[in-house]
């Protein structure tokens, strides 16, 4: 009797009585249902002959799966399905009909995997890069590259199964091993160049790109140019790239954060809800635009964008302006979220009451120039702990923009809404 069969004996001599654990046994290679057919293009990499193709979604939910992640992470070949990034994807899918993903990358045996030229005859000329690849149902196979799709994949079929006609762009590599396992240090490798030096898109970039969603869409078009058209100076000051250059200000990932406090402190989903809103949508847009139209009216955000000096001297300027530090932006917008919220609230029922009412909570922002706002060492900053002074070095006291909207509150005379809190 070998030691396997040993220790599933004892196991269920002690387990005699009650609940028995269950042994599970990691799978090493992956298998599956049927016999598979691909159209192939070919082309010569580093690393030799690859292969492209568009299986469908269908057809990867039936005959492939992630690598057991029972396995010891040192036999690893590919890293977990991250279960985060796994449901922004699968929300992804579901939520949208206009998805696109970039390849992932299959790992095949070329012992198993049979290729055979397909002919095939353009301008006169029969080209030697199409090929038609079979695929056994017990050949050994592994992503190493889209694991999170592929569950995602999986599981958007249970929920939207019309999709199972869509396709995946898959890059295959062939490695001579009969296993995929027996390759590990040149499958591995391959995964470490895929992520070698890879720097995603910051936020701004994101949002930049980004025209799906309503909150995306507002930053990047409609609120600069409106503010503009209100003569503000937005467009040249927000940055699209998340660097700052000369004449800016602000940057996209800064105007989305604030655009969701002055929501109420809202996370992105509700962000997008309520700017969508037949009802409410271009009511709360047209209180934003306003609102950053008196910022540019009121403080004096231009003649920092038309700093005369050089790139650095500007944007030592801002720094060194309350207002214009990243804690200082995020306090105007919870400044403005009191504000709207104490114009919702206003027994003002009129038309011209409104407008009244509205004009003297923006025009009050003008308020602010009043406090010591290029002097972050002072007391006003330093007792409400939101600059600290080390031996001379004055710095942001981080997580600070509340206590700094408390003070601005506190200087325009308005009550500080509910994303504020107690303080």
């Amino acid at each position: 009797m070998d030691m396997l069969n040993e220790a599933v004996i004892e196991q269920g001599a002690v387990d005699q009585g009650s609940v028995t654990d269950e042994l599970h046994i990691p799978q090493r290679t992956i298998v599956g249902q049927e016999t598979l057919t691909f159209t192939l293009v070919a082309g010569t990499e580093g690393i030799g002959t690859t292969y492209s193709c568009k299986p469908t979604y269908q057809v990867l939910a039936d005959n492939f799966e992630i690598e057991d992640e029972a396995l010891p992470e040192f036999e690893r070949l590919q890293r977990d399905a991250d279960r985060p990034r796994v449901k922004k994807i699968l929300a992804y899918l579901r939520d949208r009909d206009n998805t696109v993903f970039p390849s992932a990358c299959l790992v095949l045996s070329a012992q198993d995997f049979e290729l055979k030229r397909v002919d095939v005859v353009v301008d006169g000329e029969v080209v030697d890069h199409v090929w038609r690849g079979t695929l056994p149902a017990w050949a050994d196979r592994l992503f190493i590259d889209g694991q999170g799709r592929l569950v995602s994949i999986k599981e958007v079929l249970q929920i939207r199964p019309e999709l199972a006609s869509h396709a995946l762009d898959v890059k295959i590599v062939l490695v001579p091993t009969k296993t995929i396992r027996e390759s590990e240090a040149f499958v591995r490798q391959i995964f470490a160049d895929f992520h070698l030096g890879l720097r995603k898109p910051n936020k701004s970039q994101s949002l930049f790109f980004d025209s799906e969603t309503a909150v995306s869409r507002f930053v990047n078009n409609e609120l600069p140019q409106a503010v503009d058209a209100l003569d503000g100076a937005m467009v040249q000051g927000l940055s699209r790239t998340g660097r700052l250059a000369k004449g800016q200000l602000f940057n996209l990932a800064t105007v989305h954060d604030m655009v969701r406090i002055l929501l109420g402190g809202v996370n992105e989903t509700k962000a997008n809800e309520m700017l969508d809103n037949p009802v409410i949508g271009q009511h709360l847009k047209q209180f934003m635009i306003n609102f950053f139209a008196s910022l540019y009216k009121h403080l004096p955000l231009k003649d920092l964008q038309d700093h005369p000096g050089k790139p650095k001297e500007m944007r030592a300027a801002a720094n060194n302006n309350v207002l214009t530090c990243v804690i200082g932006f995020k306090a105007l917008a919870y400044l403005g979220c009191s504000m709207s919220e104490e114009f919702m609230y206003s027994d003002a029922e009129e038309p011209e009451q409104m407008k009244a009412h509205l004009d003297d909570l923006l025009g009050r922002l003008a308020k602010l120039k009043e406090m010591p706002l290029t002097e972050r060492g002072d007391k006003t900053w330093t007792t409400a702990k939101i600059y600290q002074n080390d031996d001379g070095k004055i710095t942001i006291v981080k997580g600070s923009e509340k206590r700094l909207a408390f003070q601005f509150c506190r200087k325009v005379g308005v009550m500080p809404c509910e994303a504020l809190g107690m303080g």
